[in-house]
């Protein structure tokens, strides 16, 4: 797993950059990457390609983010092996 940073100061900016990257090879990688995200109580954005449909994890106690994501048309279904993590989805068109 390979990870960037921008090194500056946090932003909560619609827009600007993220402040690391992490590029997760394996479902292992992306539960730590997880795991270290909610430990720090820093937010997560996860994307991919290819798949027509955009996921996300976001931690069931972010109450304004999972109605943000539902009100935007997003599935939200507890995360199976994260307990505490909800999935949103939604379909690309």
């Amino acid at each position: 797993m390979g990870v960037r940073s921008s090194r500056r100061p946090p932003r909560a900016a619609p827009g600007s950059p993220p402040e690391a990257v992490a590029f997760a090879t394996s479902h292992e990688q992306v539960m730590a990457v997880v795991g270290l995200c909610r430990e720090h109580r820093v937010p997560l954005v996860a994307r991919g390609r290819g798949t027509g449909e955009m996921i996300g994890d976001v931690l069931e106690e972010n109450v304004r983010m999972l109605a943000l994501c539902r009100e935007l048309g997003f599935t939200v279904a507890p995360q199976e092996d994260m307990h505490g993590v909800m999935r949103v989805s939604v379909k690309l068109s």
